[in-house]
């Protein structure tokens, strides 16, 4: 029940960006045909039909093999613009290979709006995933089904653990994002993800109301990482913790297997175990 419920959603979400797409490929390539002739509707109308007769199903094709409909949505991110990238490049070459083909026989399809259109579509597409995570982030801002969560660390560690949660089914963790002392990506997006300094903490707090933080990064002072840890429990917030390994591999590493930090963890030694004879002998 469970599978067939995700795959008819899954399904609803691909077709819904397949047909915001095809909506796009329309308003690209009438936009470009108005700017190749000046807004002269009447010149405009003579090229418009075939274009779009000959556009739609070689975007289609395009779309198709290259894939640009499945995207996870409050993931879509740089490799989903890539696959846009290709499919609208591919299909503009085919676009523009017909054009020259028909071009003997008297059939006009304009270079420049084809190359107008190319550029067009691209944006429109791209701002589109683009968007995808904000649109998500706001629609689902006040979702009661999930654990709220956040990342500490955006670095190769980090980017592992979001992908192992967000490719678990499972899973009931939304990342809502991510805190890193790196200024470079502070208020910028990771994979559809925001990421803000530390001191930003109360504000999620109140704003996601956060139940738990996901330690994810290897190479840090014993003394940051007892802050920040410090941080998230002043605010309620349990602390979990990648477990260590020297080398990371996503297919390695599985959900269940995030521990709680534990106080030897933040000294950095095994916890002292004495034994009753020890503590006999005091």
């Amino acid at each position: 029940m469970f599978l067939t419920k995700y795959t008819k959603s899954a399904y609803a979400t691909r077709l819904a960006i397949l047909m915001a797409d095809l909506i796009f490929v329309v308003a690209s390539i009438s936009i470009a045909t108005l700017l190749r002739f000046d807004f002269t509707i009447e010149e405009a109308i003579k090229y418009l039909p075939l274009l779009l007769m000959v556009a739609i199903p070689i975007r289609l094709i395009t779309f198709r093999w290259f894939r640009t409909y499945a995207v996870i949505v409050r993931y879509a991110g740089a490799s989903d613009i890539i696959q846009v990238f290709l499919a609208v490049s591919a299909g503009s070459l085919f676009l523009a290979g017909i054009a020259i083909v028909l071009r003997p026989y008297g059939i006009s399809l304009p270079l420049s709006v084809l190359v107008i259109d190319y550029f067009l579509l691209v944006t429109f597409m791209a701002g589109f995933r683009m968007m995808m995570p904000i649109l998500f982030y706001f629609l689902t801002k006040n979702q009661a089904s999930q654990t709220q969560i956040i990342l500490i660390g955006a670095g190769q560690l980090g980017a592992i653990t979001r992908n192992v949660i967000r490719q678990d089914r499972e899973s009931n963790y939304n990342i809502v994002a991510i805190i890193d002392d790196n200024k470079d990506v502070n208020n910028k997006f990771l994979d559809g993800i925001p990421v803000y300094a530390p001191s930003y903490l109360p504000t999620l707090v109140g704003d996601w109301k956060i139940e738990k933080a996901i330690f994810a990064i290897q190479r840090i002072s014993n003394k940051r990482k007892n802050e920040l840890v410090e941080l998230c429990l002043e605010h309620n917030i349990q602390v979990l913790q990648v477990p260590f390994k020297s080398s990371w591999m996503s297919e390695d590493f599985k959900v269940d297997q995030l521990q709680e930090i534990e106080i030897e963890d933040l000294l950095n030694r095994a916890a002292i175990r004495l034994s009753s004879d020890q503590l006999s002998s005091q």
